[in-house]
């Protein structure tokens, strides 16, 4: 997801000249803001996310037909995501044209209107809104509009899991449980690891959106590993989870195992 830093400087900070990304000043320079609440929301629909400045985008090629490479030790993204974001850097609209046309997907929850910044302001202004206007948008559905370009495609969205979910990206639905997760792949599989902050004991069926035959669950607190028991469903796995309240578990989905069964309570 794209970190709108122009809108921060220009809009946070309830009038300050210069806005200081304090920690203990959230509430006025991050929570207000759309990249906050689409991140939290996105969250809570079981999504993923990673964050991406202008700098990145300035050097994120594209690899294996349509993934985005934002770091070079790390593993590439499906999509980039852009929340509402007013002010944007000629530049990076124009790269973010680049991505697309060399096989990337881009999902917008708002086109952006202006350029940070009064440096040859007008002239910036201009080159932003030409390489808006460059844009063939067509209706697509569910009010939202897509435009081709190049080998890839834009999308403009304001409901952003709308606009990820015409791509085929679904979110996991761990999360409607009460369960928060991180996942990680691996060489030979996912790793989840889930997080239990509700009030109340977890006991559920999991789907994951991830192909496999086998999965294991390891309690390094203790030692235990064992095979957990899954289903197999249509959107990838069902596998059987026990969290207390205030605990958290790892559950892994891998090619090698050993015979051993996760005992449940």
């Amino acid at each position: 997801m794209y970190w709108p830093y122009a809108d921060v400087c220009q809009l946070g900070g309830k009038g300050k000249v210069l806005q200081m990304l304090q920690i203990n000043e959230i509430a006025d320079w991050l929570k207000p803001g759309m990249f906050y609440k689409e991140v939290k929301k996105l969250m809570k629909q079981g999504y993923q996310l990673n964050y991406v400045s202008d700098n990145y985008r300035h050097e994120a090629p594209i690899v294996n037909g349509s993934e985005i490479k934002i770091s070079n030790t790390g593993l590439p993204h499906k999509i980039l995501v852009i929340p509402e974001t007013m002010f944007m850097p000629e530049a990076t609209f124009e790269n973010i044209l680049k991505l697309a046309h060399d096989g990337g997907t881009v999902v917008f929850q708002k086109l952006p209107t202006d350029v940070p910044e009064f440096f040859k302001l007008e002239q910036r202004r201009t080159q932003l809104q030409n390489a808006v206007g460059s844009l063939s948008l067509k209706d697509a559905g569910d009010k939202i509009q897509k435009a081709v370009v190049g080998k890839g495609q834009i999308l403009v969205s304001t409901d952003l899991q709308k606009g990820l979910q015409l791509v085929k990206m679904q979110g996991e639905t761990i999360t409607e449980t009460g369960l928060k997760f991180i996942r990680k792949i691996r060489d030979d599989g996912k790793s989840y690891y889930l997080v239990n902050h509700t009030d109340h004991n977890i006991d559920e069926w999991l789907t994951l959106t991830t192909p496999a035959t086998i999965a294991t669950i390891p309690d390094p607190q203790n030692g235990r590993y064992g095979l957990a028991e899954i289903q197999t469903v249509e959107q990838g796995i069902k596998v059987h989870v026990q969290v207390e309240a205030g605990d958290a578990i790892f559950k892994t989905s891998i090619t090698n195992a050993p015979t051993n069964k996760w005992v449940y309570t």
